[in-house]
């Protein structure tokens, strides 16, 4: 028993070793890609950063490029455990390509010369998941420099999202134009920024924000807000703080080992329609109403 159980150890072993080689032959390639796609868009200095699942390419200073890759490794593990992915999982064949841009005009080069296509003014990420070659491109909304605290919060936006549009189904060749609704995908990258290192505060102040709503003290004139006012397109002023709060109770609250299934059943049916968020709940057996009920509930026992 005992050399039969050495015996798998070093088989597993071994396994491990060669899926690490080919995903570092991977990454060897897609970095070749990047590089020549950084010349074609005709870029300044292009500097990178490698990490166990990304890749960070940009024309900032090293050491910037450096923190970026650890912030965004960081937020990758965790979005990976917060989805529940298995160990054995391979979201893609090689890592996740982060390219940020520091400036608008390489943005727009990068996307006419290479992408051949024209962003919108607004545009500021731009996630190409499919294929060999999975990437995101991250720019600014502004010309202005960015702040640490600003290329922070883009990167781990960029790497949480990547992995729950994975999860989802998204990304998938058949999927089509279907994406997660707005409030989840928001409320996920936040939930994953509030949980790491320095970033407490963040949560702290949607918590602070949504409190109210739950015990219905909102400022004279304010509607009284429920779960459902978050995807029926109206868009309330309250929204982030709401998208934050529900996904929090999704995914870290009381519904955490139930939030992959919830996710899940946005997929399109065979025939390409893509479930409402009504449709996606019936996986779960809970109503609007319901659910409305508990999640306030939870908010004002506090976390």
């Amino acid at each position: 028993m005992r050399l039969f159980a050495i015996a798998l150890f070093a088989v597993l072993v071994g396994e491990n070793l060669v899926r690490a080689q080919d995903r570092a032959e991977e990454a060897k390639k897609q970095l070749a890609v990047v590089g020549a796609a950084w010349k074609q868009a005709e870029l300044s200095k292009m500097n990178t950063s490698e990490t166990a699942d990304l890749i960070v390419v940009t024309s900032l200073p090293d050491a910037k490029v450096k923190s970026l890759a650890l912030a965004g490794q960081k937020a990758y593990n965790l979005a990976w455990k917060t989805l529940q992915y298995e160990e054995t999982d391979k979201p893609w064949p090689g890592k996740l390509t982060i390219i940020y841009f520091d400036k608008r005009d390489d943005y727009t080069k990068y996307m006419r010369k290479v992408v051949l296509e024209k962003p919108s003014p607004k545009e500021t990420a731009r996630l190409m998941l499919r294929g060999t070659e999975p990437t995101v491109l991250v720019v600014l909304a502004s010309d202005a420099k960015g702040t640490d605290d600003e290329l922070f919060t883009e990167m781990v936006n960029a790497v949480s999202l990547a992995l729950l549009k994975h999860k989802s189904g998204a990304t998938a060749p058949s999927a089509g134009n279907f994406d997660l609704p707005d409030w989840l995908t928001f409320g996920f990258s936040r939930n994953i920024l509030g949980r790491l290192e320095g970033q407490a505060v963040k949560l702290t102040a949607y918590r602070a924000k949504v409190r109210p709503i739950a015990l219905a003290r909102l400022p004279k004139g304010s509607a009284v807000l429920t779960a459902q006012s978050l995807w029926t397109g109206e868009r309330p002023k309250e929204f982030d703080a709401m998208a934050v709060s529900l996904v929090e109770y999704f995914a870290f609250g009381p519904e955490n080992m139930r939030f992959t299934k919830l996710i899940i059943g946005f997929r399109p049916g065979e025939n390409g329609e893509v479930p409402t968020t009504d449709k996606a709940l019936e996986l779960l057996e809970l109503k609007w109403d319901a659910l409305d009920k508990s999640w306030k509930s939870w908010i004002v026992k506090g976390k």
